[in-house]
This record gives structure tokens, C-alpha cells and sequence, in this order.
């Protein structure tokens, strides 16, 4: 036996069902706005963190390059009053008994 041919309308009835169920599972306007809302949130949030962590970095650089700084004019007054101390002219004085008698001998140092 043939089958039975399905009237049109009943087709057409059954097709229409169908695309209702498709645009019905389909996100509406509110639900993808609000998607793009949350992606936005959440990018956002991830650029605020590593903003943080830029900032948390460059505090404890500055904070490293202030010590750096520190350090260096400490070395360079340092430095300053070796090269004076240097410089000071210096008298050295010694003396020893010989047989022939006592002896001294003075230098005078003078760095330039």
C-alpha cells in the first residue's frame, strides 16, 4: 500500500511549530546585551587586576630605586672624605738608634 499523503496545511502547521521552537531557543535581545554586559564586567575586571599589579611593580621599583639613590650618595660622601683624607698633607716621622747615634727622618706626603 502507498502512504498516505499528509495534507498540506498539516505540514505547513508542522513547519511553523518548528521555526517557533528554534526562534524560541534563540537568546532574546535582553539575554545577549546582558552577555556582552557580563564579557564587558569581566574584561574589564581582568584589566583593573593587572592594572594593580602594574602598579604594585612600579611602587616596589620606585621604592627599590630610592634605596639605590640612598645608597649611592652615601657611597659618594664616602668617597668625598676618602679623597680629602687623601689629599691632607701627611708628616711621618720615625726614628731608630743606631750604633753610630739617634736618628730621625721626617716625610712630608702631599697627594694631588
Amino acid at each position: 500500500m502507498a502512504e498516505a499523503k499528509k495534507p498540506i496545511d498539516a505540514e505547513a502547521h508542522w513547519l511553523i511549530n518548528e521555526m517557533e521552537r528554534k526562534i524560541a531557543g534563540m537568546p532574546t535581545t535582553e539575554g545577549i546585551a546582558g552577555i556582552a554586559a557580563g564579557a564587558a564586567a569581566v574584561t574589564l575586571a581582568q584589566i583593573k587586576a593587572e592594572l594593580e599589579t602594574i602598579k604594585t611593580r612600579q611602587a616596589e621599583d620606585i621604592a627599590l630605586d630610592r634605596e639605590v639613590i640612598q645608597s649611592n650618595l652615601e657611597l659618594r660622601a664616602a668617597m668625598k672624605e676618602l679623597c680629602e683624607s687623601l689629599c691632607k698633607p701627611t708628616v711621618r716621622e720615625i726614628s731608630a738608634q743606631l750604633p753610630s747615634g739617634r736618628v730621625t727622618m721626617t716625610v712630608n706626603e702631599t697627594r694631588n
